[in-house]
């Protein structure tokens, strides 16, 4: 979406929403109660994970505990996490004003990094396992972390080079209409880079339906893989 011409603030936030209307060709509501509930929602479901996680880390001698990854379980959960809240300026849910006016920072840094990271650690878990029950290999060695680091180190770069290029290329803010206005090429690289990683997901939980069912991880990794996509 190419950012708006209009080089004059408008009078009343209702014209405002006026103009977003033509420009997106739909209804548009005004930041209200429902952003607030989904704010709500978000921290009640986050807190109860978070809950969980601690009451693991308590009991991590435990072995079904332990036979979860904890580490990486938790690195997904704050994940989650960031993945939520770069998602609410870029959604909408609050004002784009002051630090929320960022939205490389939101965009880039926050939203789509950690969305990375969050298929990522999937990839990992999965690529761990299938090493373990499948290739009847350790996890451990170089060959092992090579993938995690290549892919981590690739997302940290191409972040490092959105970041780089100009707003016209990537993402700017439209600070009339308090809009962050992304071009079409990024967001298409930028699906097309996380649809990649969902499709090694899916490929993975394909080889790993059938293993050991006390590593069997195959529904935990459907219902997280239906959120995960949902959330995109």
């Amino acid at each position: 979406m190419a950012l708006p011409r209009k080089s004059t603030p408008f009078d009343t936030p209702e014209e405002r929403i006026t103009e977003l209307e033509k420009m997106f060709g739909m209804s548009i509501d005004p930041i209200g109660s429902m952003d607030t509930m989904v704010i709500a929602l978000g921290c009640v479901l986050f807190a109860i994970t978070g809950a969980f996680i601690a009451a693991a880390w308590v009991k991590h001698s435990y072995r079904p505990i332990r036979a979860k990854n904890l580490p990486l379980t938790t690195v997904l959960y704050v994940s989650g996490i960031l993945w939520f809240i770069g998602d609410l300026p870029m959604n909408g849910h609050v004002l784009l004003k002051g630090a929320f006016s960022q939205c490389k920072f939101w965009n880039i840094w926050v939203r789509v990094l950690f969305c990375f990271i969050y298929t990522s650690v999937l990839s990992i878990r999965c690529y761990a396992l299938d090493r373990v029950f499948n290739q009847n290999k350790p996890t451990r060695g170089l060959i092992y972390y090579l993938p995690s680091i290549v892919f981590i180190g690739g997302y940290i770069i191409y972040s490092i080079v959105t970041t780089a290029l100009p707003g016209w290329m990537t993402i700017g803010y439209a600070e009339t209409l308090e809009l962050c206005s992304t071009t079409e090429v990024y967001v298409i690289v930028t699906l097309c880079l996380l649809w990649f990683n969902w499709a090694i997901i899916i490929v993975m939980m394909i080889r790993l339906r059938n293993i050991q069912s006390t590593f069997n991880e195959f529904y935990e990794f459907l219902f997280i893989c239906f959120f995960g996509i949902a959330a995109m």
